[in-house]
C-alpha cells in the first residue's frame, strides 16, 4: 500500500520528478508494483492451501482411534500381549513416542 501511494506521489509530481534511471521512472515502478501484487496475491493463495492440507492432515494423523497415536498404542500393547514385556520386539517398540 504504501509504495502504490508513493507511486500515486510521482505521478502527481509528474513535471518535477523526471528521472534518467529507468529503474526509477514511474512506467517501471508500477510494473514492479503489479509483480509484487502478482506474487504477494500466489503466496496467500497457496497458504490458504497450505493451510487446509494442514487441517486434513492433523485429522487423519490425530483421529480418535484410528489415528498414528492411538494405532501405535494398540500395536504397542498388541505386541507386549503377545511376546510379552522381556521380548526384543517389544524393547524395540516401546521406545517409540508419539504424542498428540
Amino acid at each position: 500500500e504504501n509504495f502504490e501511494r508513493l507511486i500515486g506521489t510521482l505521478i502527481n509530481e509528474s513535471a518535477s520528478y523526471a528521472p534518467n534511471e529507468n529503474e526509477m521512472k514511474v512506467t517501471t515502478l508500477q510494473t514492479l508494483l503489479n509483480t509484487m501484487k502478482t506474487k504477494n496475491d500466489a503466496v496467500t493463495t497457496a497458504r490458504i492451501a497450505t493451510k487446509s492440507d494442514n487441517s486434513n492432515r492433523d485429522k487423519v494423523l490425530y483421529a480418535q482411534g484410528t489415528g498414528m497415536v492411538d494405532t501405535a498404542q494398540a500395536v504397542k500393547a498388541y505386541v507386549h500381549s503377545v511376546f510379552g514385556s522381556d521380548s526384543r520386539e517389544y524393547k524395540n517398540i516401546v521406545k517409540l513416542k508419539f504424542t498428540r
